[in-house]
């Protein structure tokens, strides 16, 4: 698993691309930039008689989290972008974290991708370019998962607090994986966030229905047990009720099933003790975390609606609902949906009443509310004046639905879990 070093690069992606694909490289990141709020590492001055330095290039990759190549036939004959897909292959070894995702061109055919490139994720771009799907799942690919759905309506979201030190990590990974398959959702902090933020953490703490620790055997002072302990309280002050694992050298002055984290074998009888434990604590949330959609849907077809709902379940780990999905509902669920909702985005595409009316109501009743629209816009009410967010086509559309999302994110840690044990 990843260090949170990796996870605070400077820089979301790099592009890798060929001189002759200068133009459509720079719209790419120009709209990653402006609209989706990626940071990428663009070279604009690339000439590609040139070769990049190893050491240089290197560099430049662990700057980065991520790779996106745009496949095209200047780049199949280039020298340089597969140096920059190598150094990314050789990154990917040292942080499995790291993604490559490839853009191939309309112009290149299937079999004409390089074998080394066919396991990785691929996004096949349209004959004029990016669309919202292929946008959406650019931006899907930049998480853990490389795209997968997230497809759980009503999911058992635990909040986990456990090590990320690479030497205790092992029996942590593979305690992860029992939960799991259990049937929990292990929900944890964002690791790219710099500091520890008490009331950060129990934000997302209120999104889950109870909390597992899996706690390392450390000395008294250490600073990251003192975090851990210090989310255990959290989580009690929260109201959440806590399954504890704890190595027996460890002193705690709450309950723990005692479990040795520095062997290899792990005692069934003891974790199947705490998944019955976690499963008799697990209450279903009182503000389960979603994020709710809102227009007027008249020109809102099902790929759109599928771009939109993979850009923000992937980014927040829950399906996004559609509010023409819940307008049957009885009026007083309705009205708990919209108050029980991390945030409303209203798209108020054509003006029509319904998307304000519904973001006025969500404003009153304290939930987050941020509208985009299609430019140019005349007014718009008074009320949300200054904070109207614009595009002009599907593909800014998507990337804005991304920027903002971005701040009710969360970690899934199922993927990063899975990818472990596969590895063992």
């Amino acid at each position: 698993m990843a260090s949170r070093d990796f996870y605070r690069r400077p820089f979301n992606t790099f592009v890798s691309y060929s001189h002759a694909d200068v133009e459509q490289a720079s719209k790419l990141v120009g709209w990653l930039d402006r609209y989706a709020g990626v940071n990428a590492w663009f070279d604009r001055d690339r000439l590609d008689g040139g070769s990049p330095v190893a050491t240089t290039l290197d560099r430049q990759i662990r700057d980065c989290r991520s790779i996106i190549a745009l496949l095209t036939p200047a780049s199949l004959k280039s020298d340089w972008v597969p140096q920059e897909l190598s150094a990314a292959r050789g990154e990917r070894g040292r942080n499995p974290a790291f993604k490559t995702i490839v853009l191939v061109s309309s112009q290149v055919e299937d079999e004409q991708v390089p074998d080394e490139l066919q396991s990785l994720a691929r996004v096949r771009l349209g004959s004029t370019g990016l669309n919202a799907e292929s946008a959406a799942r650019i931006l899907a690919s930049l998480y853990d998962g490389d795209g997968q759905e997230v497809s759980q309506d009503e999911p058992r979201d635990v909040y986990i607090t456990r090590t990320w030190r690479a030497g205790e990590s092992k029996a942590t990974d593979r305690l992860c994986h029992l939960f799991s398959r259990a049937g929990f959702r292990l929900i944890g902090d964002m690791p790219d966030q710099e500091l520890f933020n008490a009331q950060r953490i129990a934000t997302v703490m209120s999104t889950c229905g109870a909390h597992l620790a899996i706690l390392p055997n450390r000395p008294d002072g250490d600073e990251g047990l003192r975090c851990m302990l210090d989310e255990v309280r959290i989580a009690r002050e929260c109201g959440l009720e806590t399954t504890a694992m704890a190595h027996p050298g460890l002193t705690l002055s709450m309950p723990a099933h005692r479990i040795d984290l520095d062997r290899d074998g792990l005692d069934a009888r003891v974790v199947e003790a705490a998944i019955e434990d976690l499963q008799r604590r697990y209450h279903p949330p009182p503000r389960p975390h979603f994020v709710l959609f809102t227009t007027s849907f008249d020109d809102f077809d099902d790929s759109i609606r599928r771009a939109m709902n993979r850009v923000i379940a992937r980014v927040t780990t829950r399906r996004c609902v559609f509010t023409d999905e819940i307008t049957g509902e009885r009026p007083m669920s309705f009205t708990d949906r919209v108050k029980g909702a991390a945030a409303l985005i209203a798209d108020v595409a054509d003006n029509k009443l319904d998307p304000w009316l519904l973001a006025g109501f969500a404003r009153g009743a304290a939930t987050r509310v941020h509208v985009i629209a299609r430019a140019p816009r005349a007014s718009e009410p008074r009320l949300f004046r200054d904070r109207v967010h614009y595009y002009s086509n599907d593909v800014e559309r998507v990337g804005l639905v991304h920027r903002l999302a971005f701040d009710y994110r969360r970690r899934l840690l199922d993927f990063d879990v899975a990818d472990q044990w596969s590895r063992a």
